[in-house]
């Protein structure tokens, strides 16, 4: 087993913001990211853009602490979308380099 490859997979980058209207663009860092949305109230609208050059296999977390009313994806070809994040909720996809597109899978 390459030890290098085994580690890399686990290694998360946190992403943080607070916005509670406007558009979050995701860290390019073709490593598995999980985006923090920590807004002190109920975000109305917000657009997330997804990594524009992601890896086979990087998956992308959006967890929101007080919700999204009207939540929009950009970046590349979905093949599942949401429209609206609870408060307390996340949503979770994965890249499939094969299909070019984000798959949703939470």
């Amino acid at each position: 087993m390459d030890y290098h490859k085994s580690v890399v997979k686990y290694m998360n980058v946190i992403q943080y913001t607070t916005s509670t209207n406007g558009n979050i663009i995701a860290n390019n860092t073709q490593q598995d990211l999980i985006v923090l949305h920590n807004a002190t109230a109920l975000a109305a609208v917000l657009t997330f853009t997804l990594p524009t050059i992601p890896v086979n296999g990087q998956i992308v977390t959006f967890s929101t602490k007080n919700g999204v009313t009207l939540f929009t994806l950009a970046g590349g070809t979905l093949i599942t979308t949401i429209s609206t994040l609870l408060s307390g909720s996340y949503v979770t996809w994965v890249y499939s380099l094969d299909a070019s597109s984000w798959f949703r899978i939470r």
